[in-house]
C-alpha cells in the first residue's frame, strides 16, 4: 500500500492511531523536539482546515472549519497527547496546542456520544491538478449503511476506473447502490464519461447523495464536466427487473428523487456498482436487474453492454450464491487484479484491497443454431 501524508489520512478520517502513528513517524524520522512535534500537529490542523494564519498571537480556534469534523479533530488532539505523554513523557509546551485543547473544553463538545445526524467531510486530492479536493460529506453513526462512509469496494472501483479509464471514457454509465456518491462522482470527474445516473433506495441516502452531487459541482465544472451530465434518483431493483415502473407522485408527475432511473438504465451501456453483494435476500433482485439491463436496453445498433461490479468479500456463503445466480442468467464473468493498481485513496481499515473481487460482467453470446 502507499504511504500517506499525515494530512492525507486526516483528511480522509482515518482511525485515530493510523494518523497518529503517521504524525509522530514523520516527526521522529526528523530527529523533531517535542515542542517541534506539536507545533508540526498543530500545522496539520490548521493545513488540513484551509486556515491561513495572520500575525495574531493567540489563535482564535472559534473561526476554524475542523477537517474532517470538530469531533474527529478533538479525539485526534486526546488521542495525540496521549500519546505523546506515553512516548516521549512530554506534557504539552506548544501554546497553540494548549489553547486548542481549551478551545474543546470550553465547547463542551459531546465527545464520544454517538449522534447519527453529525457529519465528516471527508477530502481527497486525486492529483496534482487546480480543480481542488473532492468532498464527500458522511455520517459515521448513522444507522443507514448509504450514508455512513465510504466503502471499501467503492475505493477500489474508483481507483481500477481511474486507471483504467478507457472502460467508461464515452460512456453512458448507470451506477446501483451509490451511496455517498464517492465512487460516481470520481468516474464523472476524472474518466471523462458522457453521463452517469448514480442511484440508491432510501430517503437519507438519497439527500445526502443529492448534497454531495451539488457540493462538487464547482469541482466537475473546474474539472470540465458539465453538471448537467450527472444526475441521481431513486432505483428499486425488485421493481426494476419486474418493469413496475418509475414511482409515481400523488400528482401523476415524476419529481425528485423519482427522477427516471429507469431511462436512463435503458439509455445506459455501462452499468457499475460497488458493495452491493451483502444481503442474500437482495441478491436475486440485483441479478435480474442486471439481466434486465443486459436484454431490454435500446441503445445504439451494435453497443455492447458491460457491467462492472466491486464486491468486498466478507461473507463466502453470500458471495457464492451472487456467483450461482450469475450462472444460471447466463452472465459471463472476468475477475481483474488488482495488485498493478496504485492506491489513491486512504480508505482500507476495516478490510484491506485484497479482499475486494472485481469483475466485468457480459450477458453470454448464444450460439447460433
Amino acid at each position: 500500500m502507499s504511504t500517506y501524508t499525515p494530512a492525507a489520512l486526516v483528511r480522509a478520517g482515518a482511525p485515530l492511531k493510523v494518523a497518529i502513528d503517521a504524525l509522530i513517524s514523520e516527526s521522529s524520522n526528523r530527529n523533531d523536539e517535542s515542542f517541534e512535534v506539536q507545533a508540526k500537529f498543530v500545522a496539520t490542523i490548521l493545513e488540513i482546515a484551509g486556515y491561513e494564519r495572520a500575525n495574531e498571537r493567540t489563535l482564535d480556534w472559534r473561526s476554524v472549519s475542523f477537517i474532517p469534523s470538530g469531533q474527529y479533530v478533538q479525539k485526534l488532539v486526546q488521542r495525540f497527547c496521549s500519546q505523546l505523554l506515553e512516548q516521549r513523557g512530554s506534557d504539552v509546551e506548544d501554546d497553540d496546542l494548549a489553547s486548542l485543547i481549551y478551545h474543546f473544553s470550553a465547547t463542551k463538545s459531546r465527545g464520544s456520544l454517538p449522534d447519527p445526524s453529525s457529519p465528516n467531510f471527508l477530502t481527497f486530492c486525486i492529483d496534482e491538478d487546480n480543480a481542488g479536493p473532492l468532498r464527500i460529506r458522511t455520517f459515521p453513526q448513522h444507522n443507514d449503511v448509504g450514508c455512513s462512509k465510504i466503502w471499501e469496494a467503492g475505493a477500489a472501483l474508483a481507483e481500477f476506473l481511474i486507471h483504467n479509464s478507457d472502460l467508461v471514457r464515452n460512456k453512458d454509465v448507470v451506477e446501483f447502490g451509490s451511496g455517498v456518491g464517492f465512487t460516481g462522482l470520481v468516474v464523472a470527474g476524472v474518466s471523462r464519461v458522457t453521463s452517469i445516473h448514480m442511484t440508491d433506495y432510501t430517503s437519507a441516502t438519497l439527500e445526502n447523495l443529492a448534497f454531495n452531487v451539488e457540493l462538487q459541482r464547482d469541482w466537475l465544472i473546474a474539472r470540465g464536466v458539465e453538471p448537467k451530465s450527472v444526475t441521481l434518483g431513486m432505483l428499486e431493483w425488485e421493481s426494476y427487473s419486474e418493469n413496475i415502473g418509475d414511482p409515481i407522485s400523488a400528482e401523476g408527475k415524476r419529481t425528485w428523487p423519482w427522477s427516471g432511473s429507469f431511462e436512463a438504465l435503458t439509455k445506459a451501456n455501462l452499468l457499475l456498482a460497488a458493495d452491493v453483494v451483502y444481503d442474500p435476500n437482495f441478491i436475486g433482485a440485483l441479478v435480474r436487474a442486471v439481466v434486465k439491463f443486459f436484454k431490454l436496453g435500446t441503445g445504439l445498433e451494435g453497443t455492447e453492454r458491460t457491467a462492472i461490479f466491486a464486491t468486498t468479500y466478507r461473507n463466502r456463503a453470500t458471495f457464492s450464491l451472487f456467483e450461482n445466480e450469475l450462472l444460471q442468467h447466463e452472465i459471463e464473468t472476468m475477475y481483474h487484479v488488482l495488485d498493478d493498481v496504485p492506491h489513491v485513496f486512504p480508505l482500507y481499515w476495516t478490510q484491506p484491497r485484497e479482499d475486494v473481487r472485481l469483475c466485468t460482467m457480459k450477458l453470454k453470446a448464444k450460439r447460433p443454431c
